[in-house]
């Protein structure tokens, strides 16, 4: 193994031991739950699994999250973050939880054509699971914060969507969740950090333009909840990302969670047993309602 993985695979096992240490003990198969787990989207086996959960009592087609996991760019499976979709799918929401490749393994922009990918694969599947594809969401979180941003600036720009290669899916994407989100790239890769492994030196050289993500922000950007927390490394890039989209008169909801006697660190609201990120998941629920057609 060379010394990049044996780095990277040093940092899953104690991130894993940490996300493993919060979840212990929480039932992963509720009675008022339906899961349909580990289809396939792509060709990549595992790392291109997806999950469905869904409220068992239902009628007829359900809202859909879709989730983007974060973890870096090289951490994070969907079973990380199986109890928060548990949780939407116990409010009356289906949630698709899916892997995609990691670094350092795959390269910008491996990641971002594999949540594309899911989005194609709800329209042309979403039919068969009860799936409402007139009111889709998406949500993301830290490195998935920052390719939720940029979906859904693709889904809305259209000189964007076609920097990246990509054509929109047959469904309606209505708002996104932001949370704990890594935007304005240009200023995380300005220092060395985890996600060197992700955005190689040729990667920024190549594909500096369609990096410039909030460059191809406009007014039809969707409704967005974005969120930080006091105790998050990066609160600093969330309040300054919800700046530029107040400068830029674009609809959002900024929350920040914790305070200096009571913090809440990076991700908190994943944490199922904490009050706090209850009160969270709670209004960015009643965030997403709002735009139920």
């Amino acid at each position: 193994m060379s010394e990049i993985n044996e780095k990277y695979e040093k940092y899953r096992r104690e991130w894993k031991k940490n996300d493993d240490k919060r979840d212990a003990g929480l039932d992963s198969h509720p009675h008022d739950v339906e899961r349909i787990d580990n289809l396939s989207y792509g060709s990549h086996g595992e790392d291109n699994y997806l999950d469905i959960y869904l409220p068992r009592k239902r009628q007829g087609l359900v809202p859909v999250v879709v989730n983007v996991h974060g973890g870096g760019y090289f951490y994070g499976t969907k079973e990380t973050y199986q109890y928060y979709g548990l949780m939407f799918a116990q409010h009356g929401f289906a949630f698709v939880n899916f892997n995609y490749q990691k670094a350092p393994a795959v390269h910008y922009p491996g990641e971002i054509n594999e949540v594309n990918q899911v989005f194609h694969w709800v329209a042309a599947n979403g039919h068969n699971h009860d799936l409402d594809l007139n009111n889709v969401f998406i949500t993301g979180d830290s490195a998935g914060g920052q390719m939720a941003e940029q979906y859904i600036t693709a889904y809305t720009n259209p000189e964007y969507r076609k920097l990246l290669g990509f054509t929109k899916p047959q469904l309606t994407l209505r708002a996104g969740l932001l949370n704990c989100g890594c935007y304005f790239l240009g200023q995380q890769l300005s220092k060395p950090s985890v996600i060197d492994a992700y955005f190689t030196p040729a990667v920024r050289e190549k594909y500096q333009q369609s990096l410039r993500v909030e460059d191809y922000i406009t007014t039809d950007f969707l409704p967005t909840f974005v969120m930080t927390s006091y105790d998050d490394p990066l609160r600093d890039t969330g309040v300054r990302f919800d700046q530029f989209l107040t400068d830029r008169h674009v609809y959002h909801q900024f929350k920040e969670y914790g305070t200096q006697k009571d913090p809440r660190g990076h991700v908190f609201h994943i944490d199922q047993r904490d009050e706090v990120a209850k009160q969270c998941n709670h209004e960015e629920m009643e965030f997403l309602r709002r735009y139920l057609h």
